[in-house]
């Protein structure tokens, strides 16, 4: 008995705090609102491909809109090529390569103040090899 009343007061409290927001919004003045997803067939003019899927370079930012989180390549939506990840202050966090999904050639992560703290090589498997 309690079992289920737990139960059905779990199943009650996810409906009433259920999420609210709609998705892509323009306020009066034609302004984006809210959460929005941007498909490819929705800009063809912006290079994004038909499938949605991530090719070629692709930048992502901190919340603040300026300070670049991660510059890498991509093919088929998944990481291949060279990648860079930086922290807030600008500084390089971590470059490397990826190939199907794994790390290839060299990596290498620093430390905030710049000073490298990891230098790996690593061989087609994406597994750590060498000194």
């Amino acid at each position: 008995m309690k079992a289920t009343l737990f139960i059905s007061i779990l199943i009650l409290s996810f409906g009433i705090y259920a999420q609210s927001d709609t998705l892509n919004q323009k306020d009066s003045l034609g302004k984006k609102q809210g959460y929005w997803i941007i498909y490819g067939k929705d800009e063809p003019n912006r290079g994004f491909p038909v499938d949605d899927r991530k090719h070629g370079k692709w930048k992502y930012y901190y919340k603040d809109g300026e300070s670049a989180k991660i510059i890498g390549s991509f093919k088929h939506g998944r990481p291949d090529g060279f990648f860079e990840k930086y922290y807030r202050n600008g500084r390089i966090k971590e470059q490397g390569t990826f190939n199907k999904m794994r790390y290839a050639d060299t990596l290498k992560r620093y430390n905030e103040e710049g000073v490298i703290i990891y230098e790996g090589v690593y061989n087609k498997e994406g597994k750590e090899h060498g000194i």
